[in-house]
């Protein structure tokens, strides 16, 4: 997957003191905003599915069926 939104250009330096104008530097913090946000979705997703397995009875039904 690419995401050009986590780089940024911006005047940079190589170790061997060469100066860049349009240097790419990976912005961490937009990875971790979306790691954030994605965890945050999956809990949500994971929150429903556990209520329809709870409110319906289903793990009740599945063991009555198996008997």
């Amino acid at each position: 997957m690419v995401i050009p939104e986590a780089v940024d250009l911006a005047k940079g330096c190589l170790p061997d003191g060469e100066e860049i104008e349009d240097f790419n530097y990976f912005n961490k913090n937009y990875i971790f905003t979306l790691n954030v946000c994605a965890t945050q979705e999956l809990h949500r997703i994971i929150t429903r599915q556990q209520v329809v397995i709870d409110d319906d009875s289903l793990i009740s039904r599945i063991e009555a069926l198996e008997t």
